[in-house]
């Protein structure tokens, strides 16, 4: 994701007419002051978002644009009691670091969230966004703003249909059939045993792909 972010600095600006009619200029992060910002619900990285190789775009009025990328693991709880039809919400949380309400207020502009660069997934469906500031209170009493962006993801089903409930209706109906085989032919017993070890390759593959969590679970497996 892009974290683009937006201040101004007046001691920055400067008369166009001065300079040569130049509206911006690009800037190292060395050169600029920055409001110290972090992801406070990341699960690996804790620190300053921070980007040596994204110049700062700086404008005439003081306005500075700097938009790093990065990738962020988050925390999120998973509730698969619907799996493989299961939607799932999770955020982002961008929060103001060192810089209390009255020093840095985090906000955001529009939607807080644009999607034209957004690739679509194999597995998920983005079906919903939104965005909240907040202000958050320390031990002290200081008050912190930040923001979260929410994101409402709906699992792909049809890859699981093909290959985890069509085989199990399969072999749901091939275990109804043992009734229709006569008592004379001899096979009830090897027929059923073949059902039975089929079942138990297909719920270790199914065990595989559900994911991992006893908070709740999936209605496949009960």
């Amino acid at each position: 994701v892009f974290i683009g972010q937006y201040w101004r600095d007046p001691r920055l600006a400067w008369t166009r007419e001065d300079y040569g009619n130049i509206g911006f200029i690009f800037a190292t992060e060395s050169d600029v002051w920055r409001p110290a910002l972090i992801v406070a619900n990341s699960v690996d990285n804790l620190g300053i978002i921070q980007d040596a190789y994204t110049p700062f775009r700086i404008t005439s009025q003081g306005g500075i644009v700097w938009e790093p990328p990065g990738i962020y693991e988050v925390h999120c709880v998973a509730d698969i009691s619907y799996y493989p039809f299961d939607e799932q919400e999770c955020h982002i949380v961008v929060s103001s670091w060192g810089y209390n309400l009255l020093e840095v207020n985090v906000t955001y502009t529009g939607s807080g969230i644009n999607l034209d660069e957004f690739k679509t997934n194999g597995e998920w469906d983005l079906t919903e966004i939104k965005t909240l500031r907040e202000d958050n209170v320390d031990s002290k009493g200081d008050q912190y703003g930040r923001v979260k962006f929410f994101f409402k993801l709906k699992r792909k089903s049809e890859y699981y249909w093909l290959n985890v409930l069509l085989p199990v209706i399969i072999n749901s109906v091939l275990t109804a059939l043992v009734f229709a085989l006569p008592a004379e032919s001899g096979e009830k017993m090897g027929y059923s045993l073949t059902v039975l070890l089929s079942f138990a390759v297909l719920l270790t593959l199914i065990a595989d792909k559900i994911p991992s969590t006893s908070i709740n679970t999936s209605l496949i497996g009960k």
